[in-house]
């Protein structure tokens, strides 16, 4: 019963310690008898809830003098650290619990705040994520001063309120929500283990390391040395975001970064590959489904022949853009440039058996990032409506 909720700032329930202000340049990974956490890794890098034995944390270099630092600043588990500046103002006051120290000597650094929660208020672990919440977040933004850079100091996040229950309803709300970072966690390695995987075998088959044999067991042919130019043709766009301001409809347009809006035409009738020939984005490329367009910062790449659409997909993402770059300050490239590059193609059979392979491992890893989006909205939600 939330009602049964206790309420009160952080001020009253944390105790602040004085933290160090070593820069990167002081830091090592390599050695050391210290680690110290920088507060670019709590806005990038660590997980809510610290383990050292999980996360790569830095040491201070072996030269720099300790002996001033009292002992009541060394990290102990449970402490709170807040990052207290940023750039962006989602990561100010951004904030990490210390979960598992493996008995190693831990401080906390430049532009950080350390807060030790008081005694028998607090399950470990359940602040880290309470103070994750929107409501907490909102606050601590509304604290958070500055323009370019903004920051909030101890004075301003002991103001913010926070309400919390019993330690045995704090223990399964936070026995919950480990279990859900475990989900996302295991999550994420398999999709990191299926992404190398495409990889690998993508090299693998395009030097032709593996080779795939057609219905009756028999090898394909070897394959052919061609120019890019001899497989597909590129047409342009002259389409511009800002037409599309006021346009909707039932057809997809893909801008640099991928799908962009719905709108009441279509220039392809079929499908075809997309390349950013225009910007930061120049060289990257998209499979587009039919009755779609793209912006004029993008070349629609066809086949030629009875070559695969799908297989020129893959193979387009082995050939290096960049060397193919002009212009300094808005890069661009240019299909008469890079339709010179030297490729070797196989039969068109053995095109659509790789393309196949290939398919199916992405639609594999789209399916397991859908799975951890909604690992992600799950928490999200929990984070939205669990605290108050």
């Amino acid at each position: 019963n939330k009602k049964d909720w206790t309420t009160k700032n952080l001020g009253e329930l944390l105790d602040f310690k004085i933290t160090n202000s070593f820069s990167r340049d002081k830091l090592n990974y390599d050695k050391g008898t210290v680690k110290n956490i920088h507060y670019g890794d709590i806005h990038k890098k660590f997980q809510t809830l610290l383990d050292i034995n999980f996360e790569e944390v830095p040491f201070i270099n072996e030269d720099i003098t300790l002996h001033k630092i009292s002992n009541e600043s060394y990290c102990k588990e449970g402490d709170i650290i807040f990052a207290d500046a940023s750039e962006d103002l989602n990561d100010v006051g951004k904030s990490i619990e210390i979960l598992n120290l493996n008995c190693e000597k831990l401080l906390a650094g430049l532009h950080t705040l350390q807060g030790r929660p008081k005694p028998n208020n607090f399950h470990k672990g359940f602040l880290g994520y309470l103070l994750k919440s929107n409501r907490v977040r909102s606050q601590i933004k509304k604290e958070a001063q500055g323009t370019k850079v903004l920051s909030i100091n101890v004075g301003r996040i002991s103001r913010i309120n926070i309400s919390f229950p019993s330690l045995v309803e704090q223990k399964k709300i936070t026995d919950l929500f480990f279990k859900i970072n475990q989900r996302i966690q295991t999550q994420n390695k398999i999709i990191d283990r299926l992404e190398s995987l495409r990889l690998g075998l993508r090299q693998k088959i395009f030097s032709q390391e593996l080779r795939f044999k057609d219905d009756g067991i028999n090898k394909f042919p070897n394959w052919n040395k061609k120019r890019l130019k001899d497989i597909c043709i590129k047409e342009s766009s002259n389409i511009s975001a800002n037409s599309l301001q006021e346009i909707t409809g039932r057809y997809k347009v893909y801008g640099a970064t991928g799908y962009l809006q719905n709108i009441d035409f279509y220039q392809e009738e079929n499908p075809y590959v997309s390349i950013v020939k225009d910007g930061a984005g120049v060289g990257r490329t998209m499979l587009c489904e039919g009755k779609s367009s793209v912006l004029g910062t993008l070349d629609k790449i066809k086949c030629k022949n009875d070559n695969s659409l799908y297989f020129l997909y893959f193979l387009l993402k082995t050939i290096q853009f960049d060397k193919y770059k002009t212009g300094s300050t808005i890069p661009h490239i240019y299909f008469k440039d890079y339709s010179k590059e030297k490729i070797k193609i196989p039969c068109a059979l053995e095109q659509r058996k790789i393309a196949n392979f290939l398919s199916s491992l992405d639609k594999k890893l789209e399916k397991e990032k859908l799975i951890l989006e909604q690992y992600q909205e799950q928490k999200k939600y929990l984070l939205q409506n669990l605290f108050i």
